[in-house]
């Protein structure tokens, strides 16, 4: 498989939305540790947002 085809693939928003999954739950965990960083209602919205439009895309991309 190509670069050209692995991008044009619905695998890349897969690895998107695991990606931005796993950085939340990372930084939801450090938070919770030391204390520092951004606490989870501050960029949880945000975030569900983001996984929301990504689903969305998901959805869009395998139906078409």
């Amino acid at each position: 498989m190509t670069l050209a085809l692995l991008y044009q693939a619905p695998l890349v928003v897969d690895i998107a939305i695991a990606f931005f999954t796993l950085e939340t739950l990372a930084l939801c965990v450090l938070h919770r540790q030391i204390g520092r960083g951004l606490a989870w209602r501050d960029y949880g919205l945000t975030g569900l947002s983001g996984l929301a439009h990504g689903a969305d895309l998901d959805a869009r991309w395998r139906m078409g």
